[in-house]
């Protein structure tokens, strides 16, 4: 099982990056989506969102920077979490 964990840690980052990529280009270029409606403004926090997972996920799924990536593309997902729970 020592053997395999490279290939198997290299899968798990491709498939990461796979589930980051779709969801910026939803948010970001309004692709794919079932209605057609305008992307986001970039300099709002969903587009800063966006680019994140988009290019993060780009990142990640080439390998490049992927730990500076896995450690930064869950933090527009937390702090969305804490501020709704302040509401």
């Amino acid at each position: 099982m020592a053997r395999l964990a490279p290939y198997l840690q290299s899968l798990l980052r491709m498939v990461a990056a796979c589930i980051f990529i779709p969801h910026g280009t939803q948010k970001l270029l309004a692709f794919p989506v079932a209605a057609p409606r305008p992307g986001v403004a970039l300099m709002s926090q969903l587009g800063a969102a966006s680019v994140l997972e988009l290019a993060g996920g780009t990142l990640m799924l080439v390998g490049l920077f992927s730990r500076p990536v896995a450690f930064a593309g869950p933090g527009p997902l937390s702090l969305d979490a804490i501020w709704r729970k302040r509401r």
